[in-house]
């Protein structure tokens, strides 16, 4: 056994509870939490799972962890299906990482081929996002099982804002009569996510979450289910377009996604066509179509549930809609006089915008219309605002050195200044 090394030593199944046992040797075990272990609750009994489709969630959350740090992971047992799949999926990170070397191993005692019966029934990812939206509305002929994940971007002690979400995606499976799947996580805490961003930030150029993580992490999680219902395919909703995806690093793409495979399951990356206006675009035309009413759930920076009607996100998303000559407070979002002018403060001075984000999309869509938008004084701003040049202003650019100096200051220096600081208190 290697001296650097992942040992899957038992996989406990109790009802819908999955919990990973494992020992960790050599320079990998920094990059776990030992007071976290792995463990996973479903709203499904998991006991009929063999243990070679229950021990994937686990591998999708370690192997870049094992690539990046040359290790080896044994298991006991392990769907070839999935087996085969690792070398193809793991491309897709080489080819978003060049340079940047991806080894390590999986070593299964036994790579076991389950068979299954075919099957048309589908399932997909759901937040109440647009993405995913999105991707329901064009999917809802096959009647998708809707899977929604606690633990990731909800966390697992905002239990207000689970209950909501929760509630809401009921709501949608009473709505459109499809079957629900609730999987309670711990998988974004029994990592380090300090210890994994400090060494392999500078070299991916991105997080540890964003970019290497959450795509095949959230993925992994459904293998389970797969063994329990034989799904044809597991759908995970786009975030970016195939226009709007140059120099991307991000851990969900479809050169990484699609060649996920479990048992008779596929995946594919849904909606990678459509840019985030053309969706908000097909929900608000589904809206007045069926005369139904959507409330989206965009909001990262929010507890409980709900829209911080605020954050960036909340603002381009109010945006998209308001460009389709839709009202905002229809979808979930609470705007009155001042939002949308402090949208424009908050581009100017505050918000800084990665480099592949949605809003040039957004403006274009009200360009589409400039004659009746000039008119509108609360909006006619963003028809004229230079976006690619929005993090260049002197506040940003001070922000971003002062940040950076502070980040580089040696601890043992920033103890003693913080010392002088309150010396005399």
């Amino acid at each position: 056994m290697n001296e650097n090394s992942i040992v899957l030593q038992d996989i406990i199944i109790s009802g819908g509870r999955i919990e990973y046992k494992y020992e960790l040797f050599g320079v990998i075990s920094k990059y776990f939490n030992q007071n976290h272990a792995l463990v996973i609750e479903y709203s499904e009994n998991m006991e009929g799972v063999s243990q070679g489709l229950a021990v994937i969630p686990f591998l999708t959350n370690v192997l870049p962890i094992a690539w990046l740090s040359d290790a080896q992971i044994y298991v006991d047992e392990v769907d070839r299906s999935f087996f085969n799949s690792v070398s193809e999926f793991k491309k897709g990170y080489e080819q978003m990482y060049p340079g940047v070397e991806f080894r390590g191993e999986l070593i299964a005692k036994q790579v076991i081929d389950y068979q299954c019966p075919s099957s048309n029934r589908t399932a997909t990812f759901f937040s109440g996002g647009v993405d995913s939206m999105a991707t329901l509305l064009n999917r809802l002929d096959e009647k998708p099982d809707l899977i929604t994940v606690w633990g990731s971007d909800i966390p697992l002690d905002d239990v207000q804002g689970w209950q909501q979400v929760k509630k809401d995606v009921q709501g949608y499976a009473v709505s459109f009569g499809l079957k629900t799947l609730f999987i309670k996580s711990s998988f974004r805490l029994f990592i380090n996510y300090a210890a994994l961003d400090s060494d392999f930030t500078r070299i991916l150029g991105t997080g540890w979450w964003y970019g290497v993580q959450h795509g095949i992490g959230l993925i992994g999680h459904v293998a389970p289910y797969v063994g329990l219902y034989n799904l044809k395919t597991l759908y995970i909703p786009a975030s970016f377009s195939i226009n709007n995806c140059d120099g991307l690093k991000c851990a969900s793409v479809p050169w990484i996604d699609d060649h996920v495979r479990f048992a008779c399951s596929s995946v594919l990356h849904e909606g990678f066509a459509n840019n985030r206006q053309e969706k908000i675009r097909q929900i608000c035309q589904y809206c007045r179509d069926t005369n139904e009413q959507i409330i989206l759930r965009v909001c990262w920076e929010s507890r409980g549930g709900e829209n911080c009607s605020r954050c960036e996100k909340c603002a381009r998303t109010i945006l998209g809609i308001i460009a389709e000559h839709e009202d905002p407070q229809r979808f979930g979002f609470e705007v009155d006089g001042k939002t949308l002018k402090n949208f424009r403060k908050q581009l100017q001075h505050n918000w800084e915008l990665p480099p592949i984000n949605s809003w040039a999309g957004i403006q274009n869509r009200f360009l589409s219309e400039r004659e009746y938008w000039n008119n509108v004084d609360e909006v006619n701003w963003i028809l004229t605002y230079d976006f690619k040049n929005n993090n260049r202003s002197i506040i940003k650019r001070g922000r971003r050195i002062k940040t950076y100096l502070i980040s580089n200051i040696p601890i043992p220096l920033k103890k003693l200044i913080k010392y002088f600081l309150h010396w005399d208190r």
